[in-house]
């Protein structure tokens, strides 16, 4: 069992925002302090991330703040940023064939922004994408490496409500058992121990296919892999873990209905 120290740097619990839509800023504050020492304020996180009021944050501003602070990166999920460069329209149909939900999905999205920071990631030699969905040997590969893992969940089946709602957790252990994550909230919790079961069902719902993984280490590897220009790996194995990675998800979309939106661009 890994401890919950990084760097010389335990977690420290950051609770949601009194809105309770600042899970995304939450986590990143906790990544940020446990990796590199830096404490960011909530505000401070909202212009790191990309957070607009009304709007769902997607990772690309938080992948490329982690980038400029030192960190490496590796985003994992169906999503491939090349297509959606190219047809925001056709790579979301592909991935949520219901209209409703790729239609929403455009309708409350900055398309053009998007793209452009993908295109800046793409651009970025500390980040890389991992076009599949995850798997739990993703997870226990950052934390045995001194990373640490950002996973998407559906808050419902974490805390037993009725609506769907995706959310963020940092992910600190992992055993065959059980899975330790220090979860936004509301209600915050440090070091919540969970049953592997019950975090498969939230990382996974409604399916394996639409999970979200961002692993996150505190510097580039000694010879930074030598990623390639275009970091797009659609396989099961790529230059951060050779072989046998991955299976568990990347966006999660479930049932077609508007809320699937929520989880699937990380929404608190």
């Amino acid at each position: 069992m890994l401890p919950a120290q990084w760097q010389g740097q335990p977690i420290v619990l950051v609770p949601n925002a009194a809105d309770a839509i600042h899970c995304n800023q939450c986590c990143f504050i906790m990544t940020t302090q446990a990796l590199k020492g830096i404490e960011y304020t909530i505000a401070e996180a909202e212009q790191l991330t990309g957070f607009v009021a009304e709007r769902p944050t997607w990772p690309h501003k938080m992948l490329l703040s982690l980038a400029t602070l030192g960190c490496r990166v590796n985003s994992i999920e169906r999503l491939n940023p090349q297509s959606f460069i190219t047809n925001p329209q056709q790579e979301l149909q592909r991935l949520f064939p219901d209209p409703d939900i790729h239609t929403e999905i455009l309708r409350i999205t900055d398309v053009a922004l998007e793209s452009q920071r993908l295109q800046e990631c793409l651009a970025q030699p500390n980040i890389q994408f991992s076009s599949r969905p995850p798997a739990l040997i993703d997870i226990k590969t950052v934390l045995s490496s001194q990373g640490l893992a950002l996973a998407c969940v559906d808050f419902s089946q974490l805390h037993g409500t009725e609506n769907y709602e995706g959310h963020m957790v940092l992910v600190t252990q992992l055993t065959d058992t059980m899975v330790e994550i220090y979860d936004p909230g509301p209600p915050a919790r440090a070091a919540w121990q969970l049953p592997l079961e019950k975090f498969l069902q939230a990382w996974q719902s409604p399916s394996a296919d639409y999970a979200q993984l961002i692993q996150v280490w505190p510097e580039p590897t000694e010879n930074q892999l030598q990623f390639p220009t275009n970091r797009v790996y659609t396989g099961c194995s790529s230059p951060l873990t050779s072989g046998n990675l991955r299976l568990t998800q990347p966006l999660n979309c479930r049932a077609p209905s508007s809320s699937t939106v929520k989880k699937t661009i990380s929404l608190s």
